[in-house]
């Protein structure tokens, strides 16, 4: 294996190093909602899992990165509208949390008959995370689709990194510089 060869697959190890550490602690706090704090962690496996698959397929992969572009792209779109429109920080038994609700309440439900407030959301603090699922009439498509886009655009993204040639790499730069 050429010095070339061995400084790109480091290149794409540390590319895929640091997509994990972006999902297990930024991606975190910021996007994923306490329902599915898990998936940070899960995020590490799969850079882990698909840089291992790509190093062994890059010729076959690397004739499908259209296919991982398309993938990437309608992923991070649907993580983008499901965070802004189903994904709420909302206080619960007096802590505020990141929390999958969905898209319709149902401010009448049962589980929130003892609970004070004038909207679901207020009435969420007292019903607490669990009652979630009987309010938000949309709760599971919101879960689901948000755990598929999200896995689609790591994995896509991984995958990506992995495939793509970025030209000549510093150490044969170098030494063509130094030749001269």
């Amino acid at each position: 294996m050429s010095a070339n060869s061995v400084f790109s697959r480091t290149v794409y190890v540390s590319l895929g190093l640091a997509a994990a550490a972006l999902s297990s602690t930024v991606f975190r706090s910021e996007l994923i909602p306490v329902q599915l704090n898990w998936l940070g962690s899960a995020g590490t496996l799969v850079a882990a899992t698909l840089l291992v698959v790509a190093a062994n397929y890059s010729t076959f992969l690397s004739k499908r990165r259209g296919l991982f572009t398309v993938v990437v792209i309608c992923a991070l779109l649907f993580v983008i509208s499901i965070r802004a429109s189903a994904i709420r920080s909302i206080y619960i038994r007096g802590s505020q949390q990141l929390v999958i609700l969905g898209w319709s309440p149902n401010d009448s439900a049962s589980v929130l008959k003892d609970c004070p407030g004038s909207t679901a959301i207020e009435r969420l603090d007292c019903a607490g995370q669990e009652a979630i699922p009987s309010v938000y009439n949309t709760y599971y498509w919101a879960y689901w689709l948000f755990l598929v886009s999200y896995l689609a655009l790591f994995a896509g993204f991984v995958l990506l990194l992995s495939i793509t040639d970025f030209g000549p790499s510093v150490p044969s730069t170098l030494s063509q510089a130094t030749k001269d």
